[in-house]
């Protein structure tokens, strides 16, 4: 981060090393009114985005081992169990307790292997796009467009 201290009275973007300082730049002035310019206003949701998406990333590479591991106990532990079962099996509700960093790896796995996927991603996520919808294929095509059009797939 670079920090330009400024004592003159007139903050003008003359005075500015470029006409768009760099992203992560502070300028301090002093004066009539002492002025701090955070320069993370254009590029703030952008670079937001792209921190998110770098720590989610990270965060699924580690998940991934410990994620399949859980995913293959319940899919054998539950293969002819109720959904019900399925839900409140204890690999499941792990699953669920990695929450939002699990979401692109559950809905990989939906795509890859379907299965009862839908509650451990409403839980987590808190929507449900499949809401109403009685058919497994219906609902599993819903939750993966969902998760296109998030940018998790």
């Amino acid at each position: 981060m670079t920090i330009y201290l400024y004592s003159g009275s007139d903050l003008s973007l003359a005075q500015y090393p470029s006409p768009e300082p760099p992203v992560g730049s502070i300028y301090i002035g002093r004066g009539n009114l002492a002025e701090i310019r955070v320069n993370l206003l254009a590029r703030a949701d952008a670079t937001t985005d792209l921190i998110n998406s770098a720590l989610s990333e990270a965060a699924a590479t580690t998940l991934r081992p410990r994620f399949e591991e859980l995913a293959d106990d319940w899919e054998a532990d539950t293969e002819f169990g109720s959904v019900r079962d399925m839900a409140l099996h204890r690999s499941y509700q792990q699953i669920i307790g990695m929450g939002r960093d699990a979401v692109p790896l559950i809905l990989e796995r939906l795509r890859d292997r379907p299965n009862h996927w839908f509650w451990a991603l409403s839980a987590i996520t808190g929507e449900d796009p499949a809401a109403g919808l009685t058919d497994f294929d219906e609902a599993t095509h819903s939750w993966l467009e969902w998760g296109r059009r998030g940018g998790l797939l």
